[in-house]
This record gives C-alpha cells, structure tokens and sequence, in this order.
C-alpha cells in the first residue's frame, strides 16, 4: 500500500522510538483516517492527540473537501476532541466457529 498514490501512511516517533501510526486513503474529495494507533505503553502521554492534529494538517495540505473516520469505544473521545462527530454506528461480526471444510 505505501507505493499507492492515494495513500500516505504515516509514523510517530518520540526520542526515536515509534509510538503511534496511522494510514491516510484518499477517495476524490474525502480522506479516510484509518489504523490509528498506539501502543498501551505509550497511551495516556497525548500522543494520539498531537497524532490526529497533524493528521487533520496534512488531510487539509492534500486537498481534502472530507476526513471521516471509524472509531472504537476506545478512540471515540479523542475523536470527538478534534471535532468529529458520529453519523451512524457500525455493528461488527464474526463467525463463532470457522466453516467445516466439505
């Protein structure tokens, strides 16, 4: 995906350790912020909050007229922070068993 040109990914780095990424795809007007994270160890320091400041700048240096995102239970204050707002909920499934070969 890195070599795709509507797609940018991007990585955080703090005192030269990665702390938080995240993957930017980009649909004519709109800009999807996708695989936002960051890991336990490093949470609770602002990162994803300084993250998602610069993620909004270059979404609008690339042209965006849209950001949308999808976010978990767990990312859901921070994105309302930056200024998101949800538009309908996404309900997830899952097989509870994998499928009997025939």
């Amino acid at each position: 995906m890195a070599g795709e040109p509507e797609v940018r990914l991007r990585l955080a780095e703090r005192e030269g350790e990665a702390v938080a990424t995240a993957l930017l795809n980009k649909t004519g007007e709109v800009i999807g912020v996708h695989q936002v994270g960051v890991p336990p160890e490093h949470r609770g320091k602002g990162i994803a909050n300084g993250l998602m400041q610069r993620l909004i700048a270059a979404c609008q240096d690339w042209g965006d007229r849209h950001i949308t995102l999808q976010a978990s239970g767990a990312g859901e204050d921070l994105y309302r922070r930056q200024g998101f707002e949800p538009r309908f909920r996404i309900k997830s499934y899952r097989r509870r068993e994998p499928m009997q070969q025939a």
